[in-house]
């Protein structure tokens, strides 16, 4: 609460150019976030199977406008708000959980279930999950190369399964753009390059 006074003495504060980068800026705060808070980080990943909801009965933006103890709170047709956070957080929980089941399925494919754990259990940001990926044992890069496309397509499509709202973001898009993981480090599944 005390940050929202704060930000809301901001001079020549622009409405219109937050709303357009405020969704943006939450997302990066919340991925900040659990990627330095392994609780918070575990706590998100508990919830894997449900939705993420802000019940804030003063807030219709980023809540859903309903107390946690209201009886339509299980009706999101009854809701009073838009949830921005609730859904912004189920983005970011699938966008952490996602690279830590993809190189998972690579220390099971290769029959190192230590590893598997590892990853699992006690991988605290990207980075490490990748490192730990890399020490996968007895990794075959030909057997890697030969299945790593279909596990990666696996877990595209399970997120997009499990998660309605990024399947319809994702229908709507259709077929008239082209998807680009602009990563600079990432020359596998990324194009190599930053976009901003």
């Amino acid at each position: 609460m005390k940050m929202r006074a704060v930000g809301r003495t901001v001079k020549e504060f622009d409405e219109k150019k937050w709303d357009e980068i405020k969704e943006d800026v939450m997302k990066r705060g919340l991925l900040a976030k659990f990627k330095q808070n392994n609780e918070a980080r575990k706590e998100l990943f508990e919830s894997v199977n449900s939705r993420c909801v802000f019940c804030a009965p003063s807030d219709p933006v980023w809540g859903i406008g309903l107390d946690i103890t209201d009886d339509e709170l299980i009706d999101d047709k009854k809701w009073k708000g838009q949830n921005k956070l609730g859904r912004i957080l189920d983005e970011v929980r699938e966008e952490l959980w996602m690279k830590p089941e993809y190189a998972a399925n690579k220390a099971i494919l290769f029959k190192d279930y230590k590893m598997r754990d590892e990853i699992m259990n006690n991988a605290k940001d990207p980075w490490h999950v990748k490192a730990c990926g890399r020490k996968v044992t007895n990794f075959d890069n030909d057997l890697w190369e030969e299945k790593s496309y279909e596990i990666m397509k696996t877990g595209v499509r399970e997120k997009f399964q499990q998660n309605p709202e990024f399947l319809e973001e994702l229908l709507k898009i259709g077929k008239t753009h082209r998807f680009a993981e602009a990563s600079p480090t990432d020359r596998k599944w990324g194009i190599g390059i930053f976009l901003t």
